[in-house]
C-alpha cells in the first residue's frame, strides 16, 4: 500500500527573519550601533567610568536599557567598535582618556536631527579620542575602487574627521572623510605627497547629523561625494596616496574630533549603482532627510 506525505511549509504561518543591510551587500568593514548583518551579536564592547569594568554589548542592549543599567549614572566609553562585515576589522582604543564616549551621565549618546532619536558615538575632545585599526584596509589602497557610507554630525564652525588611513601625526599620503561645518565645505581630501584636494560644497553644512557617500575611482583618479542624497561633488587628483591604518574619529593632525559619528561602512568596491538603495535604508533607520 502506497503511503502519502504530507509536507509542512514551516514557514506557515510564522514570522520571516529580519533582512539586514549587509545581507543584500558585502562589506569590506562595516561600524554601527545598529545590526547590519544576520548572525551578528555584540556590536560594541563599552568600559564604564565607575570601576573601569568592559562588557560587549548587542544593538538591541544598547537601545532597551542593558547599556545603561551596565553603566549606572556614570559614563560609558568605547574600547571596541565591532566590525559587523565579517572580516574583523574591528576598531579599538586601549587608552581610556582617547576613548570616545557612548553613554553620559547615564544617557546614551544620540545623533542629532535623527527622527528616531538613533544613538551614535561621541567624539567631544579635539586632539585626543580616536579609534583605530592599527594596520591599512587593503581595499583602500591606492588605485582600487571603494566606496565609504557613513553618519554623522559636527560641531558649528569646525570640520569633523569621520575616517582617514593615516593615523600618524602627518599631513601627506591619506584619504580623509570629513564632515563640513566649516567655511571649506570639505566633505573630503585624498593627498599625495605634499599636495592634496578637497571634495567641497562650497558652503557650511548645519550641526545636524548626515547621510554622506562617498566613490573613489582608483582608475579615473576621481572621488565623487554626496550628502543626504545630494551631489554629485567631485575631485580629481594625481600622483599616489598611501594607505599605512585605519583611523575613526580623528585627522592626520589628532584634530577635528567634535562630533557624533554612528555608522560607518566600507565597499572595496564601487558602489555608485547601489547608492541610492543603501542611502535609502541608512536613512530609513536615521530619518535624517
Amino acid at each position: 500500500m502506497a503511503t502519502t506525505i504530507f509536507l509542512v511549509n514551516p514557514r506557515e504561518g510564522g514570522v520571516t527573519p529580519p533582512s539586514y543591510l549587509l545581507d543584500t551587500y558585502s562589506a569590506a568593514a562595516a561600524y554601527s550601533l545598529r545590526q547590519l548583518k544576520t548572525g551578528v551579536t555584540s556590536v560594541v564592547r563599552v568600559r564604564r567610568s565607575s570601576d573601569n569594568r568592559e562588557e560587549n554589548f548587542t544593538a538591541t542592549e544598547i537601545t532597551d536599557g542593558t547599556l545603561t543599567g551596565f553603566c549606572g549614572g556614570g559614563d560609558g566609553f568605547v574600547v571596541e567598535w565591532i566590525d559587523q562585515s565579517g572580516s574583523g576589522n574591528t576598531i579599538t582604543q586601549s587608552t581610556a582618556s582617547n576613548q570616545p564616549r557612548l553613554v553620559s551621565s547615564g544617557v546614551v549618546q544620540l545623533m542629532p536631527s535623527s527622527g528616531n532619536s538613533r544613538n551614535g558615538i561621541s567624539w567631544g575632545l579635539v586632539g585626543t579620542q580616536q579609534l583605530t585599526l592599527g594596520s591599512a584596509l587593503t581595499e583602500l589602497n591606492n588605485g582600487n575602487d571603494f566606496s565609504i557610507f557613513s553618519v554623522a554630525s559636527g560641531t558649528n564652525g569646525s570640520v569633523q574627521c569621520i575616517m582617514n588611513t593615516r593615523t600618524n601625526n602627518s599631513a601627506n599620503n591619506r584619504v580623509s572623510i570629513l564632515t563640513g561645518h566649516a567655511a571649506s565645505g570639505a566633505l573630503a581630501q585624498i593627498h599625495n605627497g605634499t599636495t592634496g584636494t578637497n571634495v567641497t560644497i562650497g558652503s557650511n553644512l548645519s550641526t545636524g547629523g548626515y547621510v554622506y557617500s562617498h566613490h573613489v575611482d582608483g582608475t579615473a583618479k576621481s572621488m565623487d561625494a554626496y550628502y543626504n542624497g545630494n551631489g554629485a561633488y567631485t575631485n580629481t587628483w594625481t600622483g599616489i596616496y598611501s594607505n599605512l591604518d585605519l583611523g575613526v574619529g580623528l585627522d592626520r593632525g589628532f584634530t577635528w574630533e567634535i562630533g557624533v559619528i554612528a555608522e560607518i561602512i566600507i565597499f572595496g568596491t564601487d558602489e555608485s549603482a547601489n547608492r541610492t538603495a543603501i542611502e535609502s535604508d541608512i536613512n530609513g533607520y536615521y530619518s535624517i532627510y
